[in-house]
């Protein structure tokens, strides 16, 4: 059972980091557009947060049932607690993107786009730090 949830947490892993991943790789090739340029452009990528929802709620769940050995340890490993908290915040900022589409959609606003932009750094950056912090405390 193990092996099948290590399965779906990488897969959830794909899934979340790889959908801020477009939105930060779209917000790199839009940055030369002007902001009525970006709202005509960029709202059929705003679809591709379902996506990363699912992939959040996949690597949450297959995570927790990971974690099961490592909760009475919890106090000992300093760099699980630190992943485990910059992964709510992972949460958090995703769910900031996600409002901030949904605003950009319905005002065709720019300055919706730019803080959709802000947030997607912010994100690509904890999961970044989430995946590297996962790799030296189950190395």
């Amino acid at each position: 059972m193990r092996e099948a949830m290590l399965v779906f947490h990488f897969l959830g892993m794909i899934l979340a980091i790889g959908t801020i991943s477009i939105f930060l790789l779209k917000g790199f090739a839009t940055s030369k557009m002007n902001d009525e340029e970006k709202v005509v452009f960029l709202p059929g990528l705003f679809r591709l947060n379902t996506l990363g929802h699912i992939g959040v709620t996949l690597s949450l769940i297959s995570g927790g049932y990971l974690m099961t050995p490592y909760w009475g340890q919890l106090g000992a490993m300093p760099l699980l607690v630190a992943k485990l908290l910059l992964y709510v915040v992972l949460l958090f900022t995703m769910s900031m993107i996600s409002v901030a589409s949904r605003k950009a959609r319905e005002n065709s606003s720019g300055h919706s786009v730019n803080k959709i932009m802000v947030w997607t750094r912010v994100s690509f950056l904890l999961g970044l730090a989430v995946v590297i912090l996962a790799t030296l405390v189950f190395r």
